[in-house]
């Protein structure tokens, strides 16, 4: 959906006025148990449309489902409590997608699930963070996890507690930084609100090889046209400055809704959906972007994400048609491409061309039928992509002009936020719930699937800070065996010599001493 807060930007911001924790603070009474009710679906699901060469693999159930981040994590790392070897992948799955429309019916849980995929067919739910806040967009940059608060009266159930400067959190929108060094024990870092970054945050962009953080607040009403938030995430626990470039594009009548970054062979891109039209900026000096050009809209209803293909020479476009509430819903058509997918030639960045669209081939009068966010299968020329009612829909692009439906998951009762690959399976974030987006509360949640002739490959570079992370993890390798028996601790008058220091330590310390079990960790075949 398109951001409801817009706000003028300031040339420069500095560090000091930057509101933050300074220091960690644990989940304790945010990481929640998991329901009963909530869990891992084993049946097949009825469909209202699915091709033979996608297979269902499994569903993790909750309402809310909006974005999804993958995260592969390597060598010597804690994991719930304990330090292990070798390599993981983690998917964390934002869950308030209702917040500018009406809190969940029946006080269903909000905020951020973390998941470990290691063994997409047995995923293990580690936490389920509390931390309420539409449409909970989430990044995750090295052991961090950002969440965006876009309206400030949805963030709920995590801030209010830990405000050192007597600011009511739950009545502010902004960015929420949580230590995900133990993804098992959440621990809240840090909090920059709207006012500081002078803009809102609908969505958000990494860019890992520079640890920055792009901020997209998607006004179109107000604020200041063109301009970019930049936040410097070198310290992820005090960012340590704001930047708000003003005017990058001179022509722009509304700010990023979204942003989609490519590192290409001799410059750095980044391409900002503004609604009525998408810029194309040259951000090989990430501090600095310049203009390149723009692809005005067409008959698009909404510039709303752009992504760049494997090949880094094709651009791809979505229109969120009339921001998912539009008629007329899945009656669109290749030769009426409204709430479609569009592809650029981008060989020349000053001079993209127009190759095609895609609309999906379901007629249908449901409601909302638009497509959404979306990431690209590498060694193909395949992308899956969220179309709220019609599913996750993997689309093949390799004809253009021509384009096709490739495989289709539609499961009956679902709306699908966002559809992404990760390492030879297709993903999907469900809302559930009824509302705006549609849907029903048990076909909400984290939906795993598996695509015929798609292997295990890596994801593709230029997706990377949309959709997916990497990280090798800091701690030092075990030490060789010793023949010495370990010192004795010194012990002073507190007895504080053996506490955990650690927002993970602290969070499982703490939970111990009152009792408290933080999560149910379910290990769980799904059919």
């Amino acid at each position: 959906m398109v951001g409801v807060e817009g706000r003028t930007l300031s040339c420069f911001l500095e560090d000091a006025a930057m509101r933050h924790f300074a220091a960690l603070v644990p989940l304790v009474a945010l990481v929640v148990a998991v329901p009963a009710a909530v869990g891992a679906q084993e049946a097949e699901p009825a469909y209202d449309r699915k091709t033979d060469n996608i297979t269902f693999v499994g569903h993790e159930q909750f309402v809310q489902g909006t974005d999804m981040f993958f995260q592969r994590r390597d060598g010597r790392q804690h994991l719930d409590g304990e330090v292990i070897d070798g390599v993981r992948d983690f998917l964390f799955a934002g869950a308030d997608a209702s917040g500018a429309v009406g809190s969940p019916p029946g006080g269903e849980f909000v905020g951020v699930k973390i998941f470990d995929v290691t063994d997409p067919t047995a995923p293990i739910e580690l936490a389920a963070i509390a931390c309420g806040g539409y449409h909970a967009d989430v990044q995750v940059y090295e052991n961090y996890l950002i969440q965006s608060i876009d309206s400030a009266g949805t963030n709920t159930g995590c801030t209010p507690e830990f405000d050192p400067d007597g600011v009511d959190r739950a009545e502010v929108s902004g960015i929420r930084v949580l230590d995900i060094e133990d993804p098992a024990n959440p621990a809240v870092a840090a909090f920059v609100t709207a006012e500081t970054l002078e803009n809102s945050v609908h969505n958000m962009t990494t860019l890992p090889w520079a640890g920055l953080l792009y901020v997209a607040g998607s006004s179109f009403a107000e604020g200041d046209p063109g301009n970019l938030t930049i936040v410097d995430l070198k310290d992820p626990t005090f960012p340590a400055k704001v930047i708000a470039m003003e005017a990058i594009s001179q022509t722009a009548q509304a700010e990023c809704h979204d942003i989609g970054v490519a590192q290409l062979e001799d410059q750095a891109l980044a391409f900002c959906a503004a609604v009525h039209e998408t810029f194309i900026w040259d951000v090989t000096d990430p501090m600095n972007p310049t203009h390149v050009s723009s692809v005005p809209l067409a008959v698009e209803s909404i510039h709303h994400a752009a992504r760049v293909a494997p090949d880094g020479t094709t651009l791809v476009l979505n229109d969120e048609l009339g921001g998912a509430a539009a008629a007329p819903g899945c009656l669109a058509t290749t030769q009426d491409p409204i709430g479609a997918l569009w592809f650029y030639d981008i060989s020349d960045p000053a001079l993209p061309i127009l190759e095609g669209t895609f609309s999906t081939a379901e007629l249908a009068e449901k409601m909302p039928c638009t497509s959404h966010f979306y990431n690209f299968i590498p060694g193909t020329t395949l992308l899956t992509v969220g179309w709220y009612k019609s599913g996750m829909l993997v689309v093949d692009y390799g004809g253009l002009p021509q384009t096709s439906e490739h495989a289709v998951f539609t499961p009956t009762g679902g709306s699908f936020w966002s559809s992404y690959y990760w390492h030879g399976y297709v993903y999907g974030n469900s809302f559930g719930g009824g509302g705006l987006y549609g849907g029903t509360d048990d076909m909400g949640g984290v939906w795993i699937t598996q695509l015929e002739g798609v292997g295990d490959v890596e994801p593709s570079p230029h997706d990377e800070g949309t959709s997916w992370a990497r990280w090798t993890s800091q701690l030092p390798p075990a030490s060789p065996p010793s023949d010495e028996p370990d010192p004795a601790p010194e012990v002073g008058a507190d007895d504080q010599s053996n506490l955990p220091t650690t927002g993970g330590g602290l969070a499982a310390a703490a939970l111990a001493a009152l009792g408290v079990v933080a999560l149910t960790r379910r290990r769980r075949k799904l059919a």
